[in-house]
């Protein structure tokens, strides 16, 4: 889904990413290209399920996979793939707010210890990975909660804020077709974000009030 597509394309991930380069200087050639590359990837993906199931596509795609409502082999792999993806991926999600907690906590201090300093380290990015799953796993719908953060903020946070940002800046040496950009993607963010928003709380209606809601029931056959 879109609205969660938008929740993926954050801050987080590129932060860190810059942090550890190796040549800070040729981050913008590195995030254009990797941007590329994950835009093509997510339309791709998102294209291929709607076209071969349609209205019936679910939020994840490996339900669409079984067979009589059992997993099949297929999608077995993908979920184990899928798994080491997010194992691999979260943790350096969060390095952002990680990395505020430690300073606050005075743990980038090189004064103590380094066995000390790396065990309150490790140990309190543990828990914050740990404590993040489990407000995933109680959550109910959650899925459809991260479509609506998707939705409410990643969509003016990856399309609409830094356009107009890069508008108002540097508006007044950007030729026409620069500024016709800016603001396309901008009212891109905005429809995109209020479209995603309002599927997304419907969805999350529907959800907590029963399959039928929303729709009308049959009259029973037997009724006069």
């Amino acid at each position: 889904h879109t609205n969660r597509t938008h929740s993926n394309f954050t801050v987080g991930q590129v932060v860190p990413v810059e942090d550890s380069m190796r040549k800070p200087e040729k981050f913008r050639v590195v995030l254009l290209v990797g941007m590329l590359i994950v835009s093509v990837m997510y339309v791709g993906f998102g294209l291929l399920g709607y076209l071969s199931f349609g209205k019936d596509v679910q939020a994840e795609i490996m339900v669409n996979m079984y067979v009589n409502e059992h997993p099949t082999i297929l999608s077995t792999i993908v979920a184990i793939l899928l798994s080491i993806a997010l194992a691999s991926t979260f943790p350096v999600q969060l390095v952002p707010v990680i990395q505020s907690i430690e300073k606050s906590l005075n743990l980038t201090n090189y004064h103590i210890p380094i066995k000390w300093r790396e065990l309150k380290r490790n140990a309190i990015r543990t828990a914050i990975v740990l404590f993040a799953g489990a407000i995933a796993i109680s959550i109910p719908h959650f899925g459809l909660f991260v479509s609506l953060v998707g939705g409410l903020g990643c969509a003016m946070i990856a399309f609409t804020i830094p356009s107009i940002c890069h508008y108002k800046i540097f508006g007044k040496d950007l030729p026409w077709y620069v500024k016709s950009k800016d603001i396309l993607i901008a009212a891109f963010g905005v429809i995109g974000g209020i479209a995603c928003t309002y599927t997304t709380t419907v969805s999350l209606i529907a959800a907590f009030n029963g399959p039928n809601y929303g729709y009308c029931t049959p009259p029973n056959a037997t009724d006069g």
